[in-house]
């Protein structure tokens, strides 16, 4: 009974928040600025602060969905921001990311106090860790309410943002899969070929930028930065054809968060634990040990290749 209205949609949020994260996941990873995804969970705090604070003066209780755009403005102008310190000013790039990330994280925590927003608007702990758990679906009661248009009325509004994401994020890679190709493997012939480095640094910002602030809301910081690396990661162990790599990270993560949810649900199921673990933290705990697994799988296997 509970299954359809309260566990369904959290699990559904997960699994879509890991698809959408770890398809883009792989342009941080083969371009090896996987902690850009830790940048922009960074990087969003003062767009944050700044949309409860506003939101709650001018729209009391309604100001909550002003808290999407709000990061979505912050990540933007970080990455911007960043892009504009390497192409422009010729900074390294893991140092523009040290300084961007730091200073609009310290830009944050300043405004929490000065809006007193932290114990007002905006829950720290819940942008930390999401809040898979809250998601409910009021009109979803079995599988045969998701054929009925009147019961999407009542679709919460994360699984809107995270379908959204991915859907982006699978046009993105179609209509760009050639010149991705080209701008993550051979740069050099990519610019000499008329491709505009800079114009796909920014768009892939961008696109990074969307997707991580789609799934924040539901699955949070912690999450967001695990399910933008272990997928792309793990498949990168193994995958030696970028077709191949996209195809794998998204199946990984897939498994992630179904492993994760199942993780989370098990100390209840058998009787260990009165309640559930948090679904976030376990599934974060399952890309961990997926790409542990994968690791250990292909060492062994190249040991014994390499046996006379």
């Amino acid at each position: 009974m509970s299954f359809w209205p309260i566990q369904f949609p959290a699990l559904l949020a997960a699994l879509l928040a890991a698809s959408a994260c770890g398809l883009i996941g792989n342009l941080l990873v083969l371009r090896r600025e996987a902690m850009l995804g830790d940048a922009i969970s960074h990087m969003v705090l003062p767009g944050l602060v700044i949309a409860a604070w506003f939101g709650g003066l001018l729209l009391g209780d309604m100001w909550r969905p002003l808290n999407f755009f709000g990061a979505c403005v912050a990540a933007v102008a970080g990455v911007a921001l960043l892009r504009w310190l390497e192409r422009r000013q010729g900074l390294e790039p893991r140092a523009a990311m040290g300084f961007i990330f730091t200073a609009f994280f310290a830009l944050g925590v300043v405004l929490l106090e000065v809006t007193g927003q932290t114990n007002q608007h905006l829950d720290v702990e819940h942008a930390l860790f999401g809040s898979l758990e809250t998601l409910i679906w009021i009109d979803l009661m079995s599988w045969r309410d998701l054929l009925r248009p009147a019961a999407y009325a009542t679709m919460p509004s994360a699984l809107v943002s995270l379908s959204l994401a991915l859907l982006v994020a699978l046009v993105y890679f179609a209509v760009n899969y050639r010149r991705l190709m080209a701008w993550l493997f051979d740069p050099d012939y990519s610019q000499t070929s008329g491709l505009t480095l800079r114009g796909m640094e920014m768009t892939s910002g961008l696109l990074v930028a969307f997707v991580a602030m789609a799934a924040f809301e539901a699955v949070g910081a912690v999450l967001v930065v695990a399910l933008l690396v272990a997928p792309a990661a793990t498949a990168h162990l193994f995958a030696r054809r970028f077709s191949r790599q996209l195809l794998a990270s998204l199946v990984l993560a897939l498994v992630m968060a179904l492993l994760g949810w199942y993780l989370a649900q098990a100390p209840l199921a058998l009787g260990w634990l009165s309640d559930t673990l948090p679904a976030s933290g376990a599934i974060a705990f399952a890309g961990g040990l997926v790409f542990t697994l994968v690791l250990a799988f292909g060492t062994l296997s190249r040991s014994r290749a390499t046996r006379p």
